[in-house]
Formats: structure tokens, sequence, C-alpha cells
């Protein structure tokens, strides 16, 4: 199958900017652990959410 060239540019691209994300997040180490914080949280309550009602189940 021949890839495009479109295509690998594209890919290279998306390569180039999650690199400068993460030379960017290695830049503010300092506010990482806050960004951690933001995103992780959300996720763990909505986990917490979903698992409660199971919990209650299996109790019962």
């Amino acid at each position: 199958m021949n890839i495009p060239r479109n295509i690998t540019g594209f890919f290279s691209q998306a390569l180039s900017f999650l690199l400068l994300l993460v030379s960017l997040l290695l830049q503010t180490q300092f506010h990482l652990p806050l960004m951690a914080v933001m995103v992780v949280k959300p996720f763990v309550l909505k986990l917490k959410l979903l698992h409660s009602p199971i919990t209650k189940l299996r109790r019962h």
C-alpha cells in the first residue's frame, strides 16, 4: 500500500507538536503536579461514581 505524502507530513507535524508540548511540560515542571491533579481528579471522581453502585450491589 502506497502512503500519500500528505499523511506522512501530517504525522511528522503531529509528532513535532507532541515533542514541543513535552518540552514545554518539562520546562514548567513546577506546574506539572497541579496540571496532573486537574486532569486526573475528574476521572477519579467519575470512576468513584461508577464504582459506588457496583460495590453497593455486591454488598447486598
